[in-house]
């Protein structure tokens, strides 16, 4: 009997993960892991994927670390660890392993991680307060980053944007096939819909070029283009740069930052998941579970008796500030 080569694996992961509405940039992602992957089984003369065991995944991240000329990120060796548990997660439920050798590895905590990328309040003020307003593209610059921060939308969804997703009337923008291919209504604060306002009646028109007239983007380049990636990565390292913040600011950033201070102020955590479009409220626990990390030190540094107190509540309840290690953001 044949096994179960890296062609027919590949065939596979591809498969379902279309099946599963996974958007193209994550099949892609799957697709760079697995060839990874295969390189380090051939490097070990493995070639059935059947005959992969446990220690294959300590294995590969060794491999994968050896064979890095710069030098590769914890985060982005945890990356690299949850991808393979969700392939072999995957050939597991189609039934091509019996079953999946990594499943009861626990990857990377992210808890240092996610703390040390989300802006306090007082930072996200300094962050959007520093963009200037006085030419069409600054006023563009400061309706972008009020438009992450006041609803937490992805990147690639705020990119995705048309004005007709701009629901004047209703007060909401409309987010059109997001993570999973999903819809969702995303409403907009007072904050974040006069910005939106100001920038369709004053400065999108003169960003529009005769070339592009029919361009339905909301969001436009100097040219008149639909916003990409490269005009977001400049508009955020300049920000970051004017705004003196040493943390490494992005979109992501924002979304992290959206949710937890909307769990600080006493937001339900499923309503903060429909703003997200979590799939899953797994995904969205982490935010809850990064403002009682907080709150636990804010109550260590001022109460009188946190020296007894607070290490007696610590040692007893400290599993309910654990995080999902499984979690997804």
């Amino acid at each position: 009997m044949a096994g179960l080569t890296f062609t027919e694996t590949e065939a596979v992961i591809m498969e379902a993960t279309k099946y599963r509405n996974y958007t193209e940039a994550s099949i892609e992602s799957f697709r760079i892991h697995l060839k990874m992957f295969d390189r380090y089984l051939r490097h070990k003369r493995i070639r059935d994927y059947r005959d992969v065991k446990e220690a294959d995944y300590y294995g590969f991240l060794e491999f994968a670390e050896r064979r890095s000329k710069r030098g590769i990120k914890r985060e982005t060796l945890g990356k690299y660890g949850v991808m393979l548990k969700w392939i072999f997660a995957i050939l597991e439920a189609e039934e091509k392993i019996l079953q999946n050798p990594f499943a009861g590895i626990e990857t990377m905590k992210n808890i240092r991680r996610i703390r040390d990328l989300t802006l306090t309040e007082e930072e996200m003020e300094r962050f959007l307060s520093c963009v200037e307003m006085d030419r069409p593209v600054g006023v563009r610059n400061r309706v972008v980053l009020e438009t992450f921060y006041g609803t937490g939308i992805r990147a690639r969804e705020l990119m995705k944007l048309d004005v007709s997703d701009f629901l004047k009337e209703e007060r909401m923008l409309f987010v059109r096939n997001g993570k999973g291919q999903k819809d969702r209504i995303v409403p907009l604060g007072p904050n974040v819909y006069e910005y939106l306002k100001r920038y369709l009646s004053q400065a999108r028109p003169k960003m529009v070029r005769r070339k592009k007239l029919k361009e339905k983007a909301l969001f436009l380049g100097k040219f008149g283009e639909r916003m990409g990636h490269r005009i977001l990565d400049r508009l955020f390292d300049y920000t970051r740069k004017k705004s003196g913040i040493k943390k490494h600011v992005t979109p992501h950033v924002m979304r992290h930052s959206f949710a937890t201070h909307l769990i600080n102020a006493g937001a339900d955590i499923r309503e903060v998941q429909l703003l997200l479009g979590h799939a899953n409220i797994s995904s969205t626990e982490i935010y809850i579970n990064l403002a009682s990390s907080r709150l636990k030190e804010v109550y260590e540094k001022y109460h009188p008796l946190e020296n007894e107190l607070f290490f007696d509540v610590k040692a007893r309840e400290s599993y309910i500030f654990e995080w999902d290690k499984d979690s997804k953001i």
